[in-house]
């Protein structure tokens, strides 16, 4: 796992680096998560060196807003990105906005999703909440999303 991902996190050298210390263990995958790694400025060069270097698998966590602007997902995809787990919190816009104190992403999240999708990366849920995380999680599967984890933040 390469953790810290995001914007303003670790330098794209140092996420090099420790994917070629992972290489040098043995590791066959690679698992992105911290921040919204698709909105690192090396995100795509990671994914490309992985591939190159022989991982089989590259997973990032993501909200999915970065993969609804055109491209972005079919570029991912063609760097190397096999998978998404996408964090769910909400499947209305009031409730979206609301929990993420940031209004007019909702439409980007529902569109990253069907992006991620059409450009044939796998996609499941990390379904996030407190209450209600049974119909957010039926809600989840009926949009063609396998659940990945279902977390009740209260506990986490």
């Amino acid at each position: 796992k390469i953790h810290r991902c995001q914007p303003g996190g670790v330098a794209t050298n140092d996420l090099l680096d420790r994917l070629a210390y992972a290489l040098k263990v043995g590791a066959r995958s690679l698992y992105l998560l911290g921040g919204e790694p698709a909105g690192h400025p090396g995100f795509f060069e990671l994914l490309r060196a992985a591939k190159t270097a022989g991982i089989r698998r590259i997973t990032t966590e993501t909200t999915a807003l970065p993969f609804a602007r055109d491209g972005v997902a079919r570029e991912a995809r063609d760097a190397g990105l096999d998978r998404a787990i996408v964090e769910v919190l909400a499947f209305d816009e009031r409730s979206y906005d609301a929990i993420t104190r940031s209004k007019g992403h909702f439409s980007e999240f529902l569109a990253g999703i069907d992006r991620l999708r059409e450009a044939g990366i796998s996609c499941s849920a990390r379904v996030v909440g407190a209450e209600g995380l049974t119909a957010l999680a039926d809600e989840a599967r009926a949009r063609g999303l396998e659940i990945e984890a279902v977390v009740d933040w209260r506990l986490a």
